[in-house]
């Protein structure tokens, strides 16, 4: 194939700007992560990669995979998260260009495959698009995911042993890291890459055996190194699962498979379906040899490179019509691609979609749906955070049909498209971050969270927030590294910021039915001598609030054997509520031993 007829001009003008949108919006997204700060899910992240190894139970070990980078940058919360989104795109930007260089399109030139992979790599980012940053299981969830898929991609690649290998080992490595970060994924995936396998023909004994005995001998070693044994791996993750269904978050196993509703708004359908039409039209106007067409055709990308260059610098007018699954707007990038696929079948074009391409393009299209199996939430809309696989088997498609329609630039126009749309919901999750009163353009307070020069840019609501309780806590006596129960249900960013440990859990979370029996549990696998120390972080009025008989289970009592030694006012806007409320923290009263004493007198009498 001559690749100066697939990348001629002014076909080869549309690659350069693929990859420049795509690297623009990355450096936006690396500008952006130091700002903002939520309360409760980040400050769960945080106090549970700090230092993991204080909790003997847990479902997710992400906390383990990610205190190594946490330690090598310092706990700075702003470096964390510029790490966290190099390693997405750049996962993604090596997938990308590993299913194009599969594609006899994509294999003519190494340069326009890797230029177009940079502008498909920023679907990824779409992970953060409610600006949850911050390294989570979610974002180990999504890379294990990318790492699994290129494996598979390395794996199918003919000729090369030790690429084929490198893949096995890869999908083993990813299978691991599923497991890590949520082992319902980790099953879902194990399925799908079986059934990948069974229909490309690909399933071999030897195929199987290496990436199980990688990710066999990955889950041993992480066993011994966080709890010493395989035993007390296990007895750390069945606790894990007890303490989820004493939550009664609805973490059931009979709502594991399933299939949920989503509704777009008109907006959604409009903006849909401008992201199907607008690349296929720019697409078939740059197929002709008018030059007044081709001129259409080039601006139609223009102006959507335009539209990306105004919601990063600028920012774009915020879209109240975009709801909750606005995510699924990325599988307009494949509804593009089929359509681009119609079109040139119906102008008797020869569409080649070898078998092998197709289960790739199908393995492709599930893998968001193993990024949501067994969450809580609507299988959609966690589904859509993971919308880059989507959009690379979009991507996939439209490199095949490149092929016998060389001149259209389909590729790179649905590469731009995709760029646009991930601009356009990163934009709106800016607008709206997570759990924060205001966008976060707005944000004009530089404070420290955490450790020392670990600064973010805050609103001035959550700077003094965060400003008053640090002061009246050190002023109270309160030392970094004690041990502070939250009652308040939602504040382990605060405990965070304060320097204090949350004992049993990373966050123990209230407004669930089960937040008491969680908090209860959870207290008892913390050792008597760290509670008879522990203070109390209480917030009575709050929504989420963990009522104080809680603390009986450790032969503690609010009232007798706790002062209160300061008090301050929420943020608006703290944990999505707008209202400020009042938190006090209280400080133990009793002797250490004597307080000890009790908390066995207390466990003695009720079984665990």
């Amino acid at each position: 194939m001559n690749s100066t007829s697939i990348f001629s001009s002014p076909i080869r003008l549309l690659f350069p700007l693929a990859a420049a949108t795509g690297l623009a919006t990355l450096v936006w997204m690396l500008h952006f992560s130091g700002y903002g700060f939520d309360f409760t899910d980040e400050g769960f992240y945080l106090i549970w990669a700090a230092e993991p190894f204080r909790y003997s139970v847990s479902l997710s070990q992400f906390g383990f995979v990610y205190h190594p980078a946490y330690v090598l940058l310092d706990g700075d919360i702003a470096l964390l998260r510029q790490a966290n989104v190099l390693v997405t795109f750049g996962l993604a930007s090596v997938l990308a260009f590993s299913l194009l260089r599969t594609t006899p399109a994509g294999a003519a030139s190494r340069a326009f495959s890797a230029m177009a992979s940079l502008g498909y790599a920023t679907t990824s980012l779409v992970l953060f698009s409610l600006w949850l940053v911050t390294p989570s299981y979610n974002s180990l969830n999504a890379q294990a995911l990318l790492i699994t898929a290129l494996g598979v991609v390395w794996a199918a690649s003919p000729g090369s042993p030790l690429r084929h290998h490198a893949g096995l080992t890869l999908i083993g490595v990813g299978g691991w890291l599923a497991f890590m970060s949520k082992p319902s994924t980790a099953a879902a995936l194990g399925v799908l890459v079986l059934l990948y396998w069974i229909a490309s023909g690909r399933l071999r004994f030897k195929t199987v055996l290496l990436p199980a005995c990688v990710a066999s001998a990955l889950m041993l070693a992480s066993a011994w190194t966080i709890d010493g044994s395989i035993g007390q791996f296990v007895e750390r993750i069945s606790r894990g699962m007890e303490l989820g269904r004493a939550l009664g978050g609805g973490h059931t196993l009979e709502r594991l498979v399933r299939l949920d509703d989503f509704s777009l708004t008109t907006t959604e359908r409009n903006l849909f379906a401008a992201g199907v039409l607008v690349p296929c039209v720019c697409a078939w106007l740059i197929r002709f040899a008018s030059p007044l067409l081709r001129f259409l055709g080039v601006s139609g990308a223009a102006a959507m490179v335009g539209f990306i260059g105004l919601g990063i610098v600028f920012a774009l007018p915020d879209l109240r019509g975009l709801g909750a699954h606005r995510g699924l707007l990325l599988s307009g990038v494949v509804a593009g691609a089929l359509l681009y696929t119609v079109i040139a079948f119906l102008s008797r074009r020869a569409v080649q979609l070898p078998r092998e391409r197709i289960c790739l393009a199908l393995f492709l299209l599930a893998l968001p749906y193993c990024h949501a199996f067994g969450t809580n939430g609507n299988y959609w809309w966690v589904a859509a955070f993971a919308g880059v696989f989507w959009v690379l088997s979009g991507m996939l498609v439209a490199a095949s049909v490149a092929e016998s329609d060389p001149s259209s630039g389909i590729v790179a126009l649905l590469a731009i498209t995709a760029t646009a749309l991930s601009v356009l919901l990163l934009q709106a999750g800016m607008n709206d971050p997570y759990r924060q009163p205001q966008p976060l353009r707005a944000n004009e307070h530089v404070i420290d969270v955490g450790r020392p020069g670990s600064t973010l840019m805050l609103t001035e609501g959550y700077a003094r927030y965060i400003s008053e309780a640090r002061n009246r806590a050190h002023a109270a006596g309160l030392a970094t590294g004690t041990a502070v129960i939250d009652l308040s249900g939602q504040s382990p960013g605060l405990l965070y910021a304060l320097g204090a440990q949350s004992p049993g859990q990373a966050w123990v979370i209230g407004g669930y039915p089960g937040s008491a029996p969680l908090a209860e549990l959870a207290l008892k696998t913390t050792t008597c001598e760290e509670l008879s120390s522990a203070w109390v972080l209480a917030e009575p009025q709050g929504p989420r609030a963990i009522s104080d008989t809680v603390l009986n289970s450790f032969g503690a009592d609010m009232t007798s054997d706790y002062e209160q030694v300061g008090h301050w006012a929420t943020a608006a806007g703290a944990g999505s509520y707008p209202e400020e409320r009042k938190q006090s923290l209280w400080k133990p009263t009793r002797e250490p031993t004597v307080a000890a004493d009790a908390c066995r007198t207390a466990r003695a009498g009720v079984s665990p």
